[in-house]
């Protein structure tokens, strides 16, 4: 076999050599090289592991701080609305009062005219009640062509128109 590696011109002894070499520099690269790049590389995947936890616990605490803002802004706006409706129920009732007391001044403001309108009116049949007994007097005195007696004849007409049915 040693004759047909040297005609193919393969040295044994440089084989054996070169694999010594090899597995020198194997075990050296192992020792040296790829121990501390696994190292690195260990090292590099725990900091992804660690951030990419850290991340899940900040989207869970941002996720938990949303939900709890979107609660907050529910019970803000369920709030408002209920203060919104206790506002709309007291101006309505406000407007009833006031609406209520409009009513009553009017009604008063109305039963003070209905009550002047009436005062006006007897002072306007007093007035005219003078009036005619005036008249009724000067026409009795010129038919008559004498003047009679004022007081008299004052209350025969006072009479007379208190007997004439009342035309109010």
């Amino acid at each position: 076999m040693e004759s047909i590696l040297h005609s193919l011109g393969v040295d044994p002894g440089a084989i054996v050599g070169q694999a010594l070499a090899l597995a020198v520099m194997l075990w050296a690269l192992n020792r040296f090289v790829f121990g501390k790049v696994g190292t690195l590389i260990e090292e590099r995947r725990r900091e992804i592991e660690e951030r990419n936890r850290r991340l899940a616990e900040k989207e869970t605490g941002m996720a938990r701080l949303e939900a709890e803002a979107r609660h907050r802004v529910d019970r803000i706006e369920i709030e408002a609305q209920s203060r919104i409706r206790e506002a709309i129920e007291e101006a309505n009732a406000v407007r009833e009062r006031v609406i209520a007391q409009a009513r009553k001044d009017a009604a008063r403001e109305l039963e003070l005219a209905r009550r002047s309108i009436q005062l006006e009116k007897e002072r306007a049949i007093q007035e005219m009640q003078g009036a005619v007994a005036d008249l009724a007097i000067m026409a009795a005195g010129q038919i008559l062509g004498e003047n009679l007696d004022n007081v008299r004849n004052r209350k025969m007409v006072d009479d007379l128109i208190r007997c004439i049915p009342n035309a109010s």
